[in-house]
C-alpha cells in the first residue's frame, strides 16, 4: 500500500478536517488570553480613576495584544503584554491597587502570556500531543489558581 499524498491546501500533510480543528483550537486559546487581558484592564480600570493614564494605556495594551494575537506573529502581542504588566506595576506601586490584588494579576497575567503564546504555536503549526496540552493546561491553571489562592490567604489574614 502506497503512501498518500498531501491534499495540496493541507498544512504540513494535514487533512481538511484537522486544519479546521487546529484553527478551531488556536481561535479558542487566543480568546481565553483575550477575555484574560479584557479582565486585567476591567480591574485596572476599576482600581481608581483618577489616573486616566492607565485607564486609556490598559485598554490600548488590551487592543494591541488582541491584534498581535489575530497575526499569530511578530513583535504586537508581546508589546501588548509588557505595557499592561508595566501598568499593572505601576498601579500596584503607587498603591492604587491593594496588595490582595497583585498575586491575582500576576497570576491573570501569567495566564495571558501562557494562552497567547500557546495560540500562536497552534497557528505556527507545532505540534501538540494530548499529553502535552494537558500537562500545560494543568501547569497554567495550577499557577493562576495559586495567584488566586494567594491573594485569599492575604486577605483572609489581613497581612499589608
Amino acid at each position: 500500500m502506497g503512501a498518500r499524498e498531501a491534499i495540496a491546501d493541507s498544512v504540513h500533510g494535514a487533512t481538511e478536517i484537522q486544519t479546521n480543528l487546529a484553527a478551531r483550537t488556536q481561535l479558542i486559546v487566543g480568546a481565553v488570553a483575550a477575555a484574560i487581558a479584557v479582565g486585567i484592564a476591567a480591574q485596572l480600570t476599576t482600581s481608581d480613576f483618577s489616573f486616566p493614564g492607565v485607564t486609556s494605556g490598559a485598554w490600548l495594551a488590551v487592543v494591541v495584544l488582541i491584534v498581535g494575537l489575530a497575526q499569530g506573529r511578530g513583535a504586537l502581542f508581546p508589546t501588548g503584554l509588557v505595557a499592561l504588566t508595566c501598568l499593572a506595576l505601576l498601579e500596584l506601586l503607587n498603591g492604587r491597587l491593594t496588595t490582595v490584588q497583585g498575586p491575582l494579576i500576576g497570576g491573570a497575567l501569567l495566564g495571558t502570556a501562557e494562552f497567547g503564546y500557546w495560540s500562536i504555536e497552534l497557528a505556527a503549526g507545532v505540534s501538540q500531543t494530548q499529553p502535552v496540552i494537558l500537562r500545560r493546561v494543568g501547569v497554567i491553571l495550577g499557577l493562576v489558581v495559586l495567584g488566586a489562592g494567594l491573594s485569599a490567604v492575604v486577605a483572609i489574614l489581613g497581612i499589608f
